[in-house]
């Protein structure tokens, strides 16, 4: 749908009648519209599943269709604020929640403010949600587990894209490759607000700028009928200024995130597998310049992963078995402070740290009798931290689901930890925070789940659905310093982290939204 006026314009083109049915359905010379629009689609499993279609239905920030932003207006969601950077999926805290794309973690997935993410709706046409019903695979955190995708198979037609808002402007390009067994598509994004509205952004003695980008670029390849490849390349970087006269005080925010991975997926007569490598890393530097005295906070990880899984479809009667693996290495270097002015110069910066995890991983999905599944799974998780901190565990997840004519109902309790920790001074989970791996003053993160969810469709224009949750929550971590502690010259950010522990429950609720 091209959207007019003062959000901006789009428009489309397209060489081919597109094979994939999540494509726009644009020819070059006329626009196709559809009156339907469907919205984010809930499994029984409690995954809620959507594409660019369902984007299209709500409304859109300053010219852009936002999964990210899409998915806190989901039932269980919630943010401090529309311009907050961190939100919560069934209570639990924006720093337990993992993002990727394209299987590819992302560190910190937000422009300034929330306003938009990193993820760029053109490209990642496909996206999911799993709160507090997840299977044995995926990251290990205790929140949500939100991914955004771009498919395996090369695209056969040529598509273009170009998108223009009130804040920036984006475009996206898919060109089909020796004979559709190769297709390259890229998307950009650039903002304009220092060239616009920089006199908006002026005040009596204070002035703030701000501009960001984003890159992507995927290949995909299929050598073989049974065969897929793909590359995956991501680039975004942020720098925030704000000037205030009165005090002779800039405040300065930079950060940045690279992402690079290679997937193949192979899919045989009785099973697919699918194995991945990838680099993610993220640098943020908060910087304070006082005239005579300069202020630096730098934090930056490295992550680097492979992970595996293989699929048996229908391996017995109403059976189904997945298994799979992980690992992943960790370099960070937490927040610190250089000082400099006066002639001299401090530092009380960190020193790097290095930890790791591995993961095996099984899962079973039995339709056990007429109207009733079970699926059942167990991870095996082991952490090795720097300073000789080491965690090997078993979490146990099992969902019963009940299938009743237009509704359904499961039922899930599950184990979870999490080892790399997400602290700092912000609330509304701003990219100054930090990450710190698991340590004997800062132990593993762990929950436990328990779920009840449901669905019932009365008419085929609405469904209602419902959930209810209790968690004992053990060892979350919370940063107890502010913005000035972290000028002492004996700062450490151990000593201003501590982990209660304690429970999150919720009573039931229902709101509309269209169900599998």
């Amino acid at each position: 749908m091209l959207l007019a006026g003062a959000l901006g314009t789009a428009a489309a083109v397209s060489g081919a009648p597109s094979a994939h049915p999540d494509s726009l359905g644009v020819r070059l010379g006329e626009v196709e519209v559809s009156d339907r629009a469907p919205l984010a689609r809930v499994g029984a499993d409690g995954v809620m599943r959507f594409g660019r279609e369902a984007l299209g239905s709500v409304p859109q920030m300053f010219g852009e269709a936002d999964p990210l932003r899409y998915m806190n207006l989901l039932p269980g969601m919630t943010t401090i604020s529309d311009y907050s950077s961190g939100s919560s999926a069934d209570g639990m805290a924006y720093s337990q929640n993992s993002y990727s794309l394209n299987g590819i973690p992302v560190n910190f997935p937000y422009h300034f403010g929330g306003i938009f993410s990193v993820f760029n709706p053109r490209l990642y046409r496909d996206a999911k949600l799993e709160k507090s019903i997840r299977g044995a695979a995926g990251e290990d955190v205790l929140g949500a587990v939100a991914g955004v995708e771009s498919g395996m198979s090369p695209r056969r037609d040529i598509a273009g894209e170009l998108n223009a808002g009130m804040l920036s402007s984006s475009g996206y390009l898919a060109v089909p490759m020796a004979g559709g067994r190769v297709s390259v598509e890229a998307a950009a994004r650039v903002s304009y607000i220092n060239a616009l509205y920089a006199s908006f952004l002026r005040m009596d003695g204070s002035q703030a700028r701000y501009d960001f980008g984003d890159f992507d670029a995927v290949v995909n390849y299929a050598p073989t009928g049974r065969d897929n490849l793909r590359g995956t390349v991501h680039y975004n970087r942020d720098h925030v200024t704000y000037d205030d006269v009165a005090y002779s005080l800039m405040t300065l925010l930079r950060w940045r995130n690279t992402a690079a991975g290679i997937d193949w997926r192979h899919e045989g007569d009785h099973m697919t597998m699918t194995h991945s490598a990838y680099y993610s890393g993220f640098s943020n530097r908060l910087g304070l310049d006082m005239g005579q005295i300069r202020l630096s906070a730098p934090t930056s990880i490295d992550r680097w992963g492979v992970k595996g899984v293989m699929e048996w479809g229908e391996l017995a009667d109403r059976l189904e078995l997945s298994a799979g693996y992980s690992a992943e290495l960790y370099r960070i270097v937490p927040q610190g402070v250089e000082l400099s002015g006066f002639g001299s110069g401090s530092s009380n910066g960190e020193q790097e740290r290095g930890s790791g995890e591995v993961k095996l991983w099984g899962e079973v999905k039995w339709h056990f009798a007429p109207g009733w599944s079970l699926r059942g799974g167990l991870a095996l998780p082991a952490y090795f931290g720097d300073d000789g901190y080491r965690v090997v565990t078993a979490d146990p997840r099992v969902t019963v689901t009940r299938r009743m004519g237009r509704g359904d109902l499961s039922f899930h309790v599950g184990r979870y930890h999490q080892f790399l920790h997400q602290v700092g001074f912000s609330e509304m989970g701003m990219s100054s925070n930090f990450r710190i791996g698991a340590t004997s003053s800062i132990p593993a993160q762990e929950s436990w789940n328990f779920v009840v969810t449901g669905g019932w469709r009365p008419a085929e224009w609405l469904s209602l659905t419902l959930d209810g949750y209790w968690k004992r929550v053990l060892h979350d971590p919370e940063y107890t310093g502010a913005v000035l502690d972290i000028v002492n010259p004996d700062y450490k950010c151990d000593a201003y982290i501590t982990s209660p522990s304690g429970f999150s429950t919720c009573l039931l609720y229902t709101s509309p939204s269209p169900r599998d």
